[in-house]
């Protein structure tokens, strides 16, 4: 899970603390984090996730989007 998971509309997706690790066939295990893509990559009102993707297999973190303050 990211350490950032509340953003207001317009704010970039952070990754922080996320790690996602690909398990092979042979058992062995990669962090394979630095090539994954999340979208969207900037928040808009309405988004409920973040979808990540490692070459075909998808995963998807929850997020929380607020309006900026007035």
């Amino acid at each position: 899970m990211p350490t950032k998971t509340t953003y207001r509309v317009g704010e970039a997706f952070d990754g922080t603390g996320l790690v996602v690790t690909a398990t092979y066939a042979d058992d062995t295990t990669e962090n394979v984090t630095g090539y994954c893509t999340f979208s969207p990559s900037v928040m808009a009102a309405g988004t409920t996730q973040v979808t990540i993707t490692y070459e075909t297999v998808i995963g998807w973190v929850q997020v929380f989007v607020t309006f900026p303050s007035v």
